[in-house]
């Protein structure tokens, strides 16, 4: 519409405006009274484009009377006999060009003049426009993004602490029942009774100790730093202990354990126990009952691996990514098969980096997973 009027303007049956972005790069091109746009050479283009560096219009008579630079020859094949030219700019920069294209031997100065300046305000003001829209469109996407991520962050929250509320009333519930149950029956119950009693309620205790000492871990990882010793330390005792921590539960029973007699390295022997505890929870929360599970101790070239084998349910492909996340579990909300707040894992994974390894994860659905730890000679 706007090529159309300045071209009724200035007398001109044809014009061409081909426009670029802040960056530089090609936005748009048009064309007005023509069937289609002109196919110019990019030579031309080129050619056309340098003309309109200085940022001056210009006006064309024909052979001998255009721009320094032009093939004029070119010009005429491609546009026609007389042409009228003017860069397009905003802000003080040259954003593209409009070229008009007359049958008349001399183009009037005048209705010239007018066609160039009614053009350059008009598209200079479109151009500014869609600078502008764009802008606004660029930031209501972020915008519509970080809403999006606040309401998967309000969610994520709201099962946080769903999950966590569950794992801790769980066994509260249970110690609180088991001890009434003592203290009111004491007498009237067996000793056999009496300290199956007594196990389930430490066994809970236990388990409450587990749940808020990987909360806290989880917090503290958070922070940057975290300290740590470096000692020489045995990692088959190590390991060792680690299974029998399992023990409550009767997991470490049907725990292999595949190492040579001794296994040294210079490491922190709590974090690396810690790191060792949870893959062997992670693993026996998802084997099967009587399920085996193997713990192999590899002495590499450059570091030392400790695999952790189950045969449990696997994990999917499309969340091997998102399991050393905080919080995150494969099963999600009030039928999932398995307990635990999802930190096991994340606390292996950031435990393991602080002291200069990695856990490593490779799995298959229904057909069990491999956790290693990586940890420097």
């Amino acid at each position: 519409v706007v090529l159309a009027g300045a071209l009724q303007v200035s007398g001109m049956w044809a014009g061409f405006f081909r426009f670029a972005d802040r960056s530089g790069e090609p936005l748009c091109e048009g064309c007005q009274g023509w069937p289609s746009v002109p196919a110019i050479p990019e030579e031309l283009m080129a050619q056309m484009t340098a003309a309109f560096d200085g940022g001056e219009a210009f006006v064309s008579y024909g052979p001998g009377s255009h721009p320094a630079g032009l093939d004029w020859d070119s010009v005429s094949a491609a546009l026609g006999p007389y042409v009228a030219g003017m860069p397009i700019t905003t802000m003080g920069r040259r954003r593209g060009f409009l070229l008009g294209v007359s049958d008349e031997k001399t183009l009037d100065a005048g209705r010239v003049e007018s066609w160039s300046t009614l053009s350059s305000a008009v598209l200079g003001i479109a151009l500014e426009r869609a600078d502008y829209q764009a802008d606004l469109e660029k930031r209501l996407g972020e915008l519509e993004k970080a809403y999006q991520r606040l309401e998967t962050l309000e969610l994520l929250k709201g099962n946080i602490l769903a999950t966590v509320s569950h794992e801790l009333r769980t066994p509260l519930t249970l110690i609180k029942g088991y001890t009434n149950t003592l203290f009111e029956h004491w007498d009237s119950l067996g000793a056999e009774q009496r300290d199956h009693m007594e196990d389930i309620i430490n066994s809970r205790i236990s388990k409450l100790n587990r749940l808020i000492g990987n909360l806290v871990i989880a917090d503290r990882l958070r922070s940057p730093g975290i300290k740590k010793a470096q000692v020489r330390v045995d990692l088959v005792p190590l390991v060792d202990r680690a299974v029998s921590q399992l023990g409550e539960n009767g997991d470490s029973a049907r725990i292999k354990l595949v190492s040579p007699p001794h296994l040294m390295t210079t490491a922190d022997p709590d974090l690396l126990e810690m790191i060792i505890e949870n893959l062997l929870s992670n693993a026996a929360k998802f084997s099967p009952e009587g399920g085996g599970i193997t713990v192999k101790l590899d002495n590499g070239s450059d570091s030392i691996h400790i695999a952790v084998n189950d045969e449990g349910v696997g994990i999917p492909a499309d969340q091997l990514e998102r399991i050393f996340d905080s919080f995150y579990q494969v099963e999600s909300g009030a039928n999932r098969r398995f307990q635990g707040v999802g930190l096991g894992l994340f606390i292996a994974k950031q435990l393991a980096l602080a002291v200069g390894g990695d856990v490593t994860v490779e799995s298959k659905e229904k057909e069990g997973s491999t956790f290693t730890l990586w940890i420097p000679r």
